[in-house]
């Protein structure tokens, strides 16, 4: 059966300032932004497209994702609000008729939970917590009766990236190790200064190797990228046990 290639988006949503959802456009994106990502996956044959909108200010505002398959074409679009510090604070997404809210709360200046409430009458909560120079440490999954059902704790390089992530559900476990390049990462452009981006596990420059480990055993896939002339990535491409399994290509903002 093929595994579909899914690109992982966070949602965000709460009432809060305007979204300037009025003039919401990919030619507001600033120069040097990121505005597309194509990804093609050699095992599946599948081809996914995300594109981002901006607001006019020069935020993003939203981000459509288009996954190809043989006789079908699934979309996901995800909108930003944000709140009067600039902060996102919530992002709807809707996928095939299926509606979802993400709602986050602030402590100061950083979040401290999340809810997620589907069109089904599911809500999800998470709870996060920081060391003393504010990088996320663990991230405690709820269920509908405030329950810890699993849990995700991360590590970090000495320049800020994520190391390690280890996660454990009812004896399982999914654990990730990452190595980097020291170039730019494209999420710079459209997270830098976001907290939310500490919660979608942005980081600073490109993984270049990912250790996948779960009960059932271990894959190590590495990545190869070229750059633009201001070290971002233009392509990548993704190798588990030396077979190339996916091509990315990134386009920015003129």
């Amino acid at each position: 059966m093929k595994k579909y290639l899914v690109i992982a988006i966070c949602i965000l949503v709460t009432a809060c300032s305007s979204n300037d959802s009025d003039n919401v456009s990919q030619s507001n994106a600033p120069s040097g932004a990121l505005i597309k990502v194509e990804v093609f996956n050699l095992i599946s044959d599948i081809t996914s497209k995300l594109t981002y909108s901006f607001d006019s200010r020069g935020r993003i505002a939203s981000l459509n994702q288009k996954i190809f398959l043989t006789d079908e074409t699934r979309n996901t679009t995800v909108t930003y609000s944000y709140n009067s510090n600039g902060q996102i604070v919530r992002h709807a997404s809707t996928y095939e008729g299926n509606d979802e809210i993400t709602e986050y709360v602030f402590n100061i200046d950083l979040i401290t939970s999340s809810t997620r409430y589907h069109n089904n009458g599911s809500i999800y909560r998470r709870n996060y917590s920081y060391n003393n120079i504010d990088q996320l440490i663990r991230e405690s999954i709820l269920n509908e009766n405030n329950i810890e059902t699993a849990s995700k704790e991360y590590t970090y390089t000495n320049n800020g990236n994520i190391e390690n992530t280890y996660q454990e559900n009812d004896g399982s476990f999914i654990e990730y190790t990452f190595e980097y390049d020291n170039k730019n990462n494209p999420a710079n452009t459209l997270y830098n200064n976001q907290e939310i981006s500490k919660i979608i596990g942005y980081n600073y420059n490109n993984k270049t190797k990912r250790v996948y480990s779960t009960n059932n055993g271990t894959n190590v896939y590495t990545l190869e990228y070229t750059y633009n002339d201001a070290g971002y990535p233009l392509t990548s491409n993704e190798y588990l046990g030396g077979e190339l399994v996916t091509q990315s290509t990134f386009t920015y903002q003129d």
